[in-house]
């Protein structure tokens, strides 16, 4: 009662901030990718030069994905023809997100500090938009598409400063903002009720 008696004038900044911030944290900030036709050799993440060493794998018209080395969240394919899919696993693979993927019989590395992809899986979609979660939570795979038709592709991540639209389940998202609102309001009760005590 006491914090509703002081908190009372501040209410509908308070409301209209949680709301905001609920808002926030449930939305798709996306940030473009670059895709380009693929090279055997070249640099596969923008901020490394990690590439694959074996250099044999390659389809006509493969066309790759760049990303950060450890980008932490979802990476979203639109292509407006059905497509194949290609990416890059190793030792600590999402094995719940891959699993019904097909192993390819193909040599394929890409040695880094912290995890090494020595492994490509491989599926096929239909024209459309999809979302495709990290394949590890150390490092990030990048993705090869081989559309049906040669066409262009569209890719882009959620940006970084939405941290909360990563690998996380949705409900976990929703809990987690709901309880950072909660702990927001009860802090900034917390301060007025101090602040009219002082005064």
């Amino acid at each position: 009662m006491r914090f509703i008696q002081y908190a009372r004038p501040h209410l509908p900044s308070i409301v209209f901030f949680a709301l905001g911030l609920a808002v926030y944290l449930n939305l798709n900030l996306y940030t473009p990718l670059d895709v380009k036709k693929y090279q055997p050799g070249e640099s596969l993440y923008t901020d490394r030069n990690y590439k694959d060493e074996v250099g044999s794998f390659h389809r006509s018209g493969l066309q790759v994905v760049k990303v950060p080395r450890h980008l932490a969240t979802a990476v979203r394919i639109e292509s407006q023809s059905s497509f194949e899919a290609f990416i890059p696993i190793g030792a600590n693979t999402n094995s719940k997100e891959y699993k019904s993927w097909k192993v390819l019989d193909e040599y394929f590395k890409v040695e880094g500090i912290t995890l090494t992809h020595d492994k490509l899986v491989a599926k096929e979609f239909k024209a459309g938009a999809y979302l495709f979660e990290p394949a590890s939570l150390i490092a990030a795979s990048p993705l090869f598409i081989k559309t049906k038709d040669d066409g262009s592709i569209k890719a882009s991540y959620v940006s970084s400063i939405n941290r909360f639209r990563g690998p996380l389940l949705n409900y976990k998202k929703r809990l987690l903002s709901y309880a950072l609102i909660l702990i927001f309001i009860n802090v900034l009760g917390n301060l007025l009720v101090s602040v009219r005590k002082k005064s």
